[in-house]
């Protein structure tokens, strides 16, 4: 059966309408699962890694400073004739042994074990966020990736139809039954669409190196299919997501710590006043004579009180209020992020069923209308190539709206430190 050019360009154009219909299901396709990229990031990630040890290397402080101090041991030969170094000629001439002790003052040792708990406590809220934001980045490089990969595909089948298109037209023309510009339109269709295919395949490979540095993995290594990436409604209120960041944010939970400890690092200062005591005990041992024991004790003075323990206490005064403005500065970042970022979500959640029950239905009636007009001659050929262009391009868009709709989701998990659509992917 032979087809004309008109005729064949009606049959490309039907079948590929057939076949370009987006899959709405929530039903992710297969393929690399999100859960196992961050499954591995967890375990590989080295900023992940680095920040866990920096939190177990806090905590072993606590039991150092919750200790005394070493006690010294001094051992002394006193009293020695200067000539003859006779240890038994003179009476005072003794080895001794002397052990002495410090002993702070009461409640000094528990008040700087709690402040290094509480450092211990802030290491490891930081290391919580830190994974969280390897979590973040990673969604965030995956549904790009997806996007991506999405567009790629839809602009090979754009460009398989475009060139398809332009043999139609230039047959057309051949046979006096079509204009030069429509060749020329068709051809400049297509230039564009390897230009787009070029820069989405770099775009991948940038991605694709994201994810890999994520993962420690060398960047080249390749990233095949990802499953695919489910819209479902966010059913949360800005009141709710800024509560939950409030709790759940492990940063918010750092910096409220740093006030606690701020707080106890000024009452340990207002302790510095208070003395610490020496205590020793020696004995000495002398050759044909009774020995000797001794005991000391000694205690500090505190008479530059003015320079030194007075300007502490005024210093830790001052982190207490430095620690809780920057507590409630990022508390009202976060505040404000949570309320910028819901309506972009709230944006992008009207934007998916508009394209996906409105905007691309009605441009695959626009093209079908376009293939009808087009056999009895009421629709040039332009008209039609304009068309499905349109249909393919509003297909990119919905793609890239909602891998748009899940970084910014991912994002919002971050910022609340809790996971939001946990079971999806």
């Amino acid at each position: 059966m032979i087809f004309s050019p008109k005729s064949k360009a009606v049959f490309i154009c039907l079948a590929l309408l057939v076949n370009t219909n987006i899959a709405w299901s929530n039903e992710p396709e297969t393929g690399i699962l999100l859960s196992s990229l961050i499954e591995e990031a967890l375990e590989k990630n080295p900023r992940i890694k680095q920040f866990q040890s920096s939190w177990q290397a806090v905590e072993t402080v606590v039991p150092q400073v919750g200790a005394w101090m070493d006690p010294r041991v001094n051992v002394n030969i006193m009293n020695i004739p200067a000539r003859t170094f006779d240890l038994s000629r003179e009476p005072m001439t003794g080895k001794q042994v002397l052990v002495m002790q410090q002993i702070p003052f009461p409640g000094i040792t528990g008040l700087k074990e709690d402040i290094s708990e509480q450092s211990a406590f802030q290491a490891e809220n930081y290391f919580k966020d830190i994974r969280n934001n390897v979590i973040y980045q990673l969604k965030t490089a995956y549904y790009s990736l997806f996007y991506i990969d999405k567009a790629v595909e839809i602009t090979q089948k754009n460009k398989a139809l475009t060139e398809d298109f332009v043999q139609i037209a230039e047959s057309k023309y051949a046979t006096g039954q079509g204009l030069q510009q429509d060749v020329l339109k068709a051809q400049v269709e297509l230039s564009k669409l390897l230009e787009r295919l070029i820069i989405l395949r770099r775009m991948r490979t940038s991605f694709q190196a994201k994810i890999n540095t994520l993962l420690d993995r060398d960047t080249e290594t390749p990233i095949g299919r990802l499953a695919g990436v489910t819209r479902k409604a966010f059913d949360y209120s800005v009141e709710e997501l800024q509560k939950m960041a409030l709790s759940g944010r492990p940063m918010i939970q750092a910096l409220d710590l740093g006030v606690q400890k701020a707080q106890l690092s000024h009452e340990l200062a207002k302790k510095d006043y208070w003395p610490s005591f020496n205590l020793g005990l020696g004995y000495s041992q002398r050759e044909d004579r009774r020995d000797f024991i001794s005991g000391m004790f000694s205690i500090s003075l505190p008479i530059f009180a003015g320079r030194k323990q007075s300007k502490k206490v005024q210093q830790t005064r001052f982190e207490i209020n430095a620690a809780t403005e920057r507590f409630n500065t990022v508390k009202n970042e976060i505040y404000f992020e949570v309320s910028d970022l819901y309506a972009k979500i709230e944006q992008n959640t009207e934007l998916l069923p508009l394209f996906s029950e409105g905007i691309i239905p009605q441009a695959s009636q626009s093209l079908q209308s376009a293939i009808a007009g087009y056999q009895v001659n009421k629709v040039d050929f332009l008209t039609l190539l304009d068309n499905q262009l349109t249909l393919f391009n509003y297909e990119i868009d919905y793609y890239r709206v909602l891998s748009e709709y899940r970084q910014q989701i991912s994002r919002m998990e971050w910022i609340v430190g809790l996971e939001l659509l946990a079971s999806l992917q």
